[in-house]
């Protein structure tokens, strides 16, 4: 009985989100901070990031993507790529050429979330 009541409870306070933020915090580089909040718009292919650093808030906003499989590497790509907040100045040199390569032990799980 109090194990249904746990499992129910963790079910509440763990969703897949909560896994997700914690998969993408482990990868992304510490000086863009912690991502808070993710949500995934399939119908018009975008993903829009929260971010929070030294409690300070920011915006990515990636538009248009998809998935782009060239041999055996996989990209996702994107036609733009808008930021707010202190990301307009930690990503102000950065040139990304509308795609990033995906890890191959990844590919999976970028396919399930978008």
């Amino acid at each position: 009985m109090i194990y249904t009541k746990i499992k129910r409870l963790s079910k509440k306070i763990f969703s897949s989100k909560t896994y997700l933020l914690a998969g993408l915090n482990r990868v992304i580089d510490d000086d863009l901070g912690k991502i808070t909040d993710i949500t995934v718009d399939r119908e018009d292919k975008n993903i829009y990031l929260e971010l929070e650093k030294k409690q300070e808030f920011a915006r990515l906003d990636v538009l248009g993507y998809g998935i782009v499989y060239k041999g055996n590497k996989a990209y996702l790509t994107f036609k733009s790529i808008q930021r707010s907040g202190y990301l307009q100045k930690a990503l102000q040199g950065l040139d990304v050429k509308n795609q990033i390569a995906i890890n191959p032990l990844y590919i999976k799980i970028v396919e399930k979330i978008l």
